[in-house]
């Protein structure tokens, strides 16, 4: 992984520190506080983006918003994405990259807050990356809600299940779960199956 990692800062130019950030990004995807949003889910969202990039305007600037698209995670914030998004311009000013890359960095992270649909290509596909666990084996999703509801363990189970139930039924009422075609095709019958399957065990 330390390998991919510096190759992908050597393609924007910027090598000031890149190992010092590849370890503090790992540091954080392996606190105890996670069980879904860790290292496990980068590294299945880049096994995803190696199938599509080829697809992407901008794939240096999307793979590097898979790697700090989660690095601020607190489930009692609202702000995670914000504050990631900051964490990557951090990084990105101090190893000298230009501004275009910082500017995109950012902006592709905070879509992946799922409030609003994107207009953008790489946008898309990087939404689409970070929820195509939803169309995972059976299995798979099994494991990933339950790892879920470990992030949230704080929680009342009353309150959990009202608010998951309300989450997952927003991303069947919506007319396409995936923004792109790639994706869509590859996990919108099985996401669908797996949220309903999921929405009845609540």
């Amino acid at each position: 992984m330390i390998d991919r990692w510096r190759r992908l800062w050597e393609e924007i130019g910027a090598g000031y520190r890149t190992e010092d950030f590849f370890h503090q990004l790992i540091n954080a995807y392996t606190a105890k506080n996670r069980a879904y949003h860790n290292a496990d889910h980068i590294a299945h969202c880049l096994h995803e983006f190696d199938q599509i990039k080829e697809k992407l305007e901008s794939p240096t600037e999307v793979e590097l918003a898979i790697w700090y698209h989660d690095v601020v995670y607190n489930p009692n914030a609202a702000n995670n994405e914000e504050k990631s998004a900051e964490c990557a311009a951090r990084a990105l000013k101090q190893a000298k990259a230009a501004s275009v890359h910082i500017d995109g960095v950012k902006d592709l992270i905070l879509a992946t807050r799922h409030d609003q649909p994107t207009r953008f290509s790489d946008a898309a596909y990087l939404v689409d990356i970070d929820l195509s666990i939803l169309g995972a084996p059976p299995h798979s999703y099994a494991i990933y809600e339950k790892n879920i509801r470990k992030e949230y363990k704080w929680v009342p189970g009353l309150i959990y299940r009202k608010k998951r139930k309300e989450l997952l039924i927003s991303f069947l009422e919506r007319e396409k779960i995936y923004l792109t075609q790639f994706f869509a095709t590859k996990y919108e019958q099985q996401a669908r199956h797996n949220l309903k399957g999921a929405i009845n065990a609540l």
